[in-house]
């Protein structure tokens, strides 16, 4: 612990202090007050032996500003600048003066104390003392407005007592190029002093401070510009500063008086130096104080070390008993190793006799490999081979289902060429099929006709007579009502309306009977007919399907396409001859349909039964098979009430 450091920190004022920091800090302060106090002295000389024909400007700002405005006025472009030191340049002015531009240093410390403001206050001053003018240097910017960097210290009103801006103050504003393009584009209608007077913030209250002793410089203008520019400048300081004259002696006199103002105030900055000297001392104590504290602190900590240090020894002696166990351990360890190693060894030798062998085994399986390839490669050619002729046979099957219909273009041609051609007989042997029902139907019809002929001409014959019998009883039986009242009037004239009308009806009687003969046998036929369509469209249907699985497997499995072929055509076999048998047994249904029919009308035909009954069962039976006849039989009874409403 003697051979570290120690550092102590106090809190004094609500801030923690660091004892070697206010050393250091009480040793910086002694050093800089017995600096002030030699420059003072040193300072202190007066400057009445200089030439009077000297004319000394101090220039004030940052940057490319301040370097463009003090070559404009040396002349020279190589002055350079430093943000640190105070530089100088001098030129010999045509009337045989010397120009000496002094350029302005930036203070810029972390630390913010009194002590570091005065100092540099006392630089800028002792810079005043000697200076003529102090030219404060602005930039006109792209939208227009002023950049300015001013010092507190230099531009306040009350630095050192004296009105520094006011009584020597003249400000530069660079970039008078772009001033004058915003007057020639109609931005600023007003000139440069009137522009100025209407300018806000601290450029705008500096024109006024300066009594508006102000000048525009265009830093990219010719040599000619520029030194008529410089002429201007010294021209203002001359007749608005010096008023009207050179320097003189009467200035140095007042830099004499200024220095014994500052004398003064130096006097009052001991006084400060020693208050915070005293200050000092007192927070020393209170570290004296701290340091003792921390002493007791450090005997404590020792006390602490010597215990821990005995509790160290007593374990390194457990430390070398474990050292000598782990020694023994580790030589054990090394045999062990030593085993292994030579198991490792042989392990590796059978390791790589495996490694022959297995290697021995690899050219063989590479040889069947090989062999397996090419095996393979034959199989694959013989199968490419095989797709390109079912792709030949697809592309065949694709046109001709084309030809067919839009929903069979993506199948076989050939295939559906087969199933057109078996559906076209198929249809062609129906149709036969049909004519010769046909056929049979009309020589049953003619057959018909040629008895019903008979038949009719005997029906009329003894509906004539009967009906005349029947008009000769009536005339006969009832001569009176022909003398009664209206009403039986109208009952006579009904009457005989309906004596009249039964002739009529005899006679149509067969042929509405034929006629339904017919119209049954025509039910049946398109019975038969959409019951056939019904067959074809499903056999077509499958056949459809079948053909889109074939097109599928044909891309997926093209092996097993020629298998599900021969079933299909099996199918289609079996689905043939159920249609076949069907349409057999249709054939029979409806002879027996039809026979059974006519039969039917032949058996009415037949009864021992008066007209009007057969008329009746007919139009019972037109009420139960068609619906058109049922309309019919609702007309004739509207014909009959209308020709009753008219005899009424």
């Amino acid at each position: 612990m003697s051979d570290k450091t120690v550092r102590c920190h106090l809190e004094i004022g609500g801030r923690s202090w660091d004892i070697e920091f206010l050393n250091n800090s009480k040793s910086m302060f002694d050093k800089a007050r017995d600096a002030i106090l030699r420059s003072a002295d040193a300072k202190r000389v007066s400057k009445i032996d200089e030439m009077a024909s000297q004319l000394r400007v101090w220039l004030y700002g940052r940057g490319m500003w301040i370097k463009e405005t003090v070559s404009a006025l040396l002349g020279r472009k190589d002055f350079s600048l430093s943000d640190s030191q105070v530089q100088q340049g001098a030129v010999t002015l045509p009337d045989g003066r010397l120009l000496q531009v002094t350029t302005a240093f930036y203070t810029e410390h972390p630390f913010s104390s009194d002590l570091v403001s005065l100092v540099s206050e006392k630089r800028i001053s002792e810079i005043l003392n000697g200076s003529h003018a102090v030219i404060l240097v602005m930039e006109i910017n792209s939208d227009l407005s002023l950049s300015s960097f001013l010092p507190k210290q230099v531009l306040s009103k009350n630095t050192f007592r004296k009105n520094v801006v006011k009584r020597r103050g003249v400000i530069v504003v660079t970039r008078g190029d772009r001033f004058r393009e915003a007057q020639r584009k109609g931005k600023i209608s007003v000139s440069f002093v009137d522009w100025m007077r209407n300018y806000r913030g601290i450029p705008g209250a500096l024109f006024e401070e300066t009594q508006e002793r102000c000048i525009l410089f265009d830093n990219a203008g010719s040599e000619d510009v520029l030194n008529k520019q410089r002429d201007e400048l010294i021209h203002m300081i001359d007749n608005r500063v010096l008023g009207g004259g050179h320097y003189t002696d009467m200035k140095f006199k007042e830099a004499e008086l200024f220095s014994r103002e500052l004398n003064t105030d130096l006097q009052e900055l001991k006084q400060k130096v020693r208050k915070n000297i005293a200050s000092l001392e007192g927070k020393s104590q209170k570290t004296e104080t701290c340091l003792k504290h921390m002493n007791n602190q450090l005997e404590g900590l020792q006390e602490d070390l010597k215990e821990k240090t005995g509790a160290l020894q007593t374990t390194l002696g457990n430390f070398d008993r474990d050292s000598k166990e782990a020694a023994q351990r580790l030589q054990t360890l090394e045999t062990q190793l030593i085993k292994l190693e030579k198991n490792c060894a042989t392990d590796s030798q059978e390791a790589a006799q495996r490694f022959q062998t297995l290697e021995t085994q690899l050219i063989k399986l590479e040889k069947n490999c090989a062999t397996d390839s090419q095996e393979a490669a034959q199989r694959f050619q013989t199968l490419e081979t095989q797709l390109i002729k079912l792709e030949k046979n697809c592309a065949t099957d694709s046109q001709e289902a084309e030809q067919r219909s839009e929903r069979l273009e993506q199948f076989t041609e050939l295939e559906c060429k087969k199933v057109s051609e078996k559906a076209a007989r198929d249809s062609q042997e129906l149709e036969k099929q049909i004519l010769e029902l046909k056929k049979q139907v009309l020589q049953e019809k003619i057959e018909r006709k040629e008895e019903t002929q008979t038949n009719r001409d005997r029906i009329e014959g003894i509906r004539d007579s009967l009906l005349w019998e029947r008009i000769k009883s009536l005339a006969s039986s009832y001569p009176q009502l022909l003398h009664t009242s209206r009403i039986r009037k109208q009952l006579l004239i009904l009457i005989l309306l309906v004596l009249l009308l039964l002739p009529l009806l005899s006679s149509l009687w067969p042929v509405t009977s034929n006629s339904l003969k017919e119209i049954t046998a025509l039910d049946v036929r398109s019975d038969l007919r959409s019951y056939v369509d019904f067959k074809v469209e499903q056999a077509v249907k499958r056949i459809q399907e079948n053909e889109k699985h074939l097109f599928g497997l044909n891309k997926t499995d093209p092996n097993n396409v020629s298998k599900i072929r021969q079933e299909m055509t099996e199918q289609f076999t079996e689905v043939k001859e159920r249609l076949l048998n069907e349409i057999a047994d249709l054939n029979g249904d409806i002879k027996k349909n039809i026979t059974g029919r006519i039969l039917v009308w032949d058996k009415i035909e037949s009864l021992p039964l008066s007209l009007p009954l057969r008329m009746v069962l007919t139009l019972l039976l037109l009420l139960l098979t068609t619906v058109p006849f049922l309309l019919a039989a609702l007309l004739i009874l509207q014909f009959l009430l209308s020709l009753v409403l008219l005899g009424v």
